[in-house]
């Protein structure tokens, strides 16, 4: 997700902004508005151009850490048998296939 996204507040030192839920400053970083939309970007040298985008958080990677991605096998071995069983049913009894709930 854009920096942008987060909460973007500007300093003198740089965009302040809250990726992770901590607030911290960008040194030397800059916003362009455009369409509505915050983008947060840093020079990628001393010269003015080029410039690049900062990125907050990906959602793939923060996925991966910590027990994430175990919790979720955890519930969807919880959940997904029982959501199965109930949709079954319900096309089933669509369908004048079977009895069951509607």
């Amino acid at each position: 997700m854009p920096l942008g996204e987060f909460d973007p507040h500007e300093t003198r030192k740089g965009i302040s902004a809250r990726p992770w839920a901590t607030r911290r400053v960008f040194g030397g970083s800059f916003e362009i508005p455009a369409t509505g939309e915050e983008h947060v970007f840093v020079r990628a040298g001393r010269a003015r151009l080029p410039i690049r985008e900062l990125w907050g958080p990906s959602l793939g990677v923060e996925f991966e850490r910590g027990d994430s991605l175990q919790v979720m096998r955890d519930k969807v071995q919880e959940v997904f048998p029982q959501r199965l069983e109930h949709e079954l049913q319900r096309l089933l009894s669509k369908s004048g296939g079977g009895g069951g709930e509607g």
